[in-house]
């Protein structure tokens, strides 16, 4: 039987091993990293299994399309911010580029967020509070 530090580096390692698929992207030129989050976390909605997510905000120039298009077809999902906010990203506290780069959120840059959000569904993620 798991108790509940033992689930809690359970999913820590989960995490982990999403966080080095997601560093093995490469991204395209004219673009750099601002910033990076990973955490476990609960559904976006009901539930109590844990989702794991690993995202990077970076900094643009020349055309989004040219930046969607270098993403397709991987591992990530990409969102572009709109005036320091992300317009469908389904956690309210990431939503805002103030959350993410206080000193950067007024900046006239353009931004996205690359970013992957797993789940795996067990028996024991009932005793990681971080997923409920």
């Amino acid at each position: 039987m798991f108790v509940a530090g033992e689930v809690y580096l359970l999913n820590n390692q989960i995490l982990s091993e999403h966080e080095r698929s997601f560093r093995r992207n490469s991204h395209p030129s004219h673009t750099s990293a601002v910033a990076f989050k990973r955490l476990v976390t609960h559904p976006p909605g009901n539930g109590s299994h844990c989702f794991y997510f690993v995202g990077e905000v970076r900094t643009f120039s020349g055309d989004r399309k040219h930046v969607a298009g270098f993403y397709a077809g991987k591992q990530v999902q990409l969102e572009f911010f709109e005036q320091g906010q992300l317009q469908s990203f389904p956690y309210v506290w990431l939503s805002q580029l103030a959350d993410w780069v206080n000193s950067q959120a007024n900046s006239s840059e353009n931004y996205y967020l690359i970013y992957s959000l797993n789940s795996k569904i067990d028996d024991y993620t009932s005793f990681d509070w971080r997923c409920n």
